[in-house]
């Protein structure tokens, strides 16, 4: 990434119809792990846009996906330099860092996202729509609860886990599920009331 300003669409930017196609591209590449495929995707989209984090968070995502923690949480780092506030780069960051054993780091970025406001999170500029501010919300609470339990503080994750099946009471795209939620209360001892 050049700089501390992001490119806006033009000559050194995507259009928007342009972007539209990359990114159902990308996601398309990311589903059916094409990983070098993917690579050549947003590298060359990125001659167009070096200083779009978005493409660069999505490259991040890449190399997580692959199991690349340490680069993927570098370039993560990078992204929320420019954008601090880019929900998808503190969520990959988070992620990275629980992969890598960096817990406290970890429950930090997570404790960022689950104290969002989803209206607010799906409606500014990285946003993409509240449905799936809440899901970014609802799948931090989890994270919060599995990270509570690995540190034996059953009331802290009972009280993640609740939050995360509130949250999912309403419309939202969630990559946790509500069984598991389910699942992991009942595993907690819970049947409805803390102990």
């Amino acid at each position: 990434m050049n700089g501390k300003r992001l490119a806006t669409p033009g000559p050194r930017g995507l259009a928007k119809a342009a972007k539209r196609r990359i990114s159902k591209r990308i996601d398309q590449l990311i589903s059916a792990e094409k990983w070098v495929e993917l690579e050549g995707v947003i590298s060359k989209a990125l001659v167009a846009a070096p200083d779009d984090h978005w493409l660069h968070v999505r490259r991040a995502d890449a190399w997580y996906e692959q199991r690349r923690y340490r680069k993927a949480a570098t370039l993560y780092r990078k992204v929320l330099e420019l954008m601090p506030g880019c929900p998808l780069g503190r969520w990959g960051l988070a992620s990275a860092e629980l992969a890598l054993g960096a817990h406290p780091e970890a429950r930090k970025l997570f404790q960022s996202l689950a104290r969002e406001k989803p209206e607010v999170m799906g409606t500014r500029v990285c946003g993409e729509g509240v449905r799936w501010a809440r899901g970014v919300v609802a799948d931090a609470n989890f994270r919060l609860g599995q990270l509570a339990e690995r540190e034996g503080s059953k009331v802290v994750a009972r009280r993640r886990y609740r939050t995360y099946l509130r949250t999912m009471e309403r419309p939202a795209l969630s990559i946790e599920s509500r069984k598991g939620a389910q699942e992991r209360l009942s595993a907690l001892g819970v049947r409805g009331q803390d102990r």
